[in-house]
């Protein structure tokens, strides 16, 4: 894929690329000329903070069926290939559970659906 963006060795340069919806960060290398690194950065923002409110408004949906004594499953799903991976999602819960009434569900699972491969992730079990 060419880009056409012409960049000095060592040099970095934050651009918009067609197609991708967000800014990267290029840097030529300054040693292997043909090549240059891309960084995408997230955005400044608590994750914990963000989620709390969505996490209690899914968990008090479950409470009916948690206090009488069905096993009860929370999965949160992101497709954000970018930004998200299961070890961010886990620690932002983790963080978040203590600020959500409880009770908390029995089990919370993330799904990765950036990839056609979907993948889970225990985020907290019993």
């Amino acid at each position: 894929m060419r880009l056409g963006i012409k960049m000095k060795l060592s040099e970095i340069s934050y651009n918009h690329v067609a197609g991708v919806p967000f800014a990267i960060r290029l840097h030529k290398d300054s040693i292997r000329k043909h090549v240059f690194r891309v960084y995408r950065f997230s955005p400044d923002i608590n994750l914990a903070e963000e989620i709390a409110p969505q996490l209690s408004r899914k968990i008090r949906k479950l409470t009916p069926y948690n206090s009488t004594g069905y096993e009860t499953i929370l999965l949160l799903e992101s497709s954000d290939i970018a930004l998200m991976n299961d070890t961010i999602m886990c620690e932002a819960v983790q963080a978040a559970l203590p600020r959500v009434k409880k009770p908390h569900p029995d089990h919370i699972w993330y799904a990765d659906t950036s990839m056609p491969e979907i993948e889970f992730s225990l985020i907290k079990n019993i």
